[in-house]
């Protein structure tokens, strides 16, 4: 569970420094990137797939730096 909580501190630091909305869509769900609780509530686990969203000035360079997160397994692999 640690590992969970870690990594979705990891994803909201991350967006946090875009000003661009950043919202993740899974399980016909839809919340706040920014908002770590929101983030824990919708259950992910390893494998799961998600959908990102942005909306901003910086929406591209945003997606483009979580994306890196995830797939670089958050600095762990």
């Amino acid at each position: 569970m640690k590992k969970v909580i870690n990594n979705a501190a990891q994803f909201v630091q991350r967006a946090a420094g875009f000003s661009s909305k950043v919202t993740i869509h899974f399980g016909g769900k839809t919340v706040d990137a920014k908002s770590i609780l929101a983030i824990m509530g919708l259950g992910l686990g390893q494998g799961s797939k998600i959908e990102l969203t942005a909306d901003g000035p910086d929406e591209g360079e945003c997606l483009d730096a979580l994306r890196s997160l995830v797939e670089g397994k958050f600095g762990e692999g």
